[in-house]
């Protein structure tokens, strides 16, 4: 997998997450399975907006490809609202609430 990565992509590295031990529920820790280490936190932009991710360590960066078009969609349905997050991990749908247009 990381050498088809490496051919198509040409990532500066590639961080081999893996959840648990087969059989155990250790945690296993976060592995550079090729390439540079990562910084401590790393800015990634997502609709123009900068966010901090920390790669290694964690079980998640906090930032998911499958919620891009809802962090999109949310700046445009908060328009003039007030929004509370409850389950916020990274932030990224409060950022996303506080930069919705305010109604004119």
């Amino acid at each position: 997998m990381e050498a088809a990565l490496e051919k198509h992509l040409e990532p500066r590295g590639i961080v081999r997450k893996l959840r648990y031990l087969e059989g155990d529920r250790g945690r296993i820790p976060d592995e550079v399975a090729r390439g540079r280490k990562p910084p401590d936190v790393l800015e990634v932009r997502e609709a123009g907006i900068p966010f901090g991710v920390e790669i290694l360590g964690g079980l998640h960066t906090g930032l998911f490809t499958d919620l891009r078009e809802e962090h999109v969609r949310l700046r445009s349905l908060a328009r003039g609202k007030k929004v509370l997050n409850t389950f916020a991990y990274t932030g990224a749908f409060s950022v996303a609430a506080a930069l919705a247009e305010p109604r004119r």
